[in-house]
């Protein structure tokens, strides 16, 4: 482990006795002040100077644990496909673990909206990487087609450790929001916009064939007039 991993589990870890030991519960967000300046000399301001240093302190101390863990969480987006069963019993506690001292410095609302978009490019990156591994052979919905299926072992995965993963922190109705958003509707819009691409190359290869085929007939319409000449054409009967 490096050093300043070290000393951001350290400062953590330090941080959790202190609340569970000494029963001290460190704030999650700070409420906004209330405090009304006036012309008037306030006997409070020095406590409120002190309080807002307090707070920037907390906050710069937070950060850097926030980053650390959001880290942490974003190295163990997608399950290996050689780590089976056992990986998935190990990574599980971790994230959960990650996700608790997460949820001990900031409001659920925020850490849950950080993993959200974790995960959200996990799922991207999964389904984009799968397309571009389909054999150069395939074209158009017949390489889409190939590069979804080719992701479902991956996004299956990653689903059923997710649902272990949430069952441990957030509610059933909360874990329900979260896959829908992640999963269900990340590949449902990623879906749509290949999709339009493919579309969108077919309407051009179709017309840019079209006007070849109008090009092509008018050259043999050409070729199969009569030509006449003008001595042709006085001999003619009329």
């Amino acid at each position: 482990m490096k050093a300043g991993e070290a000393c951001e589990e350290a400062v953590l870890q330090l941080l959790l006795n202190i609340s569970s030991q000494c029963g001290v519960a460190f704030p999650t967000s700070w409420p906004e002040s209330t405090h009304e300046h006036s012309s008037s000399p306030n006997l409070s301001m020095p406590r409120d100077d002190l309080a807002l240093e307090v707070q920037e302190a907390w906050d710069d101390v937070r950060f850097s644990l926030r980053s650390h863990l959001l880290g942490k969480l974003q190295m163990m987006t997608v399950p290996s496909q050689t780590e089976g069963e056992l990986g998935v019993e190990t990574r599980v506690p971790q994230k959960i673990f990650y996700l608790q001292q997460l949820l001990f410095l900031y409001p659920e609302t925020k850490v849950f909206s950080w993993y959200q978009h974790i995960q959200v490019k996990a799922v991207l990156s999964v389904l984009q990487n799968c397309q571009s591994c389909i054999p150069g052979g395939e074209k158009g919905f017949e390489r889409l087609t190939l590069g979804f299926q080719s992701a479902l072992p991956t996004l299956s995965s990653m689903l059923r450790e997710e649902i272990q993963v949430l069952n441990g922190v957030a509610e059933p109705h909360k874990i329900l929001a979260f896959l829908n958003h992640v999963y269900m509707n990340t590949v449902a819009q990623e879906l749509g916009v290949l999709m339009d691409k493919e579309i969108e190359t077919a309407l051009k290869d179709n017309t840019a064939h079209g006007m070849r085929g109008g090009k092509m007939s008018s050259k043999k319409s050409a070729v199969g007039l009569p030509s006449f000449t003008a001595s042709d054409m006085r001999a003619m009967p009329f």
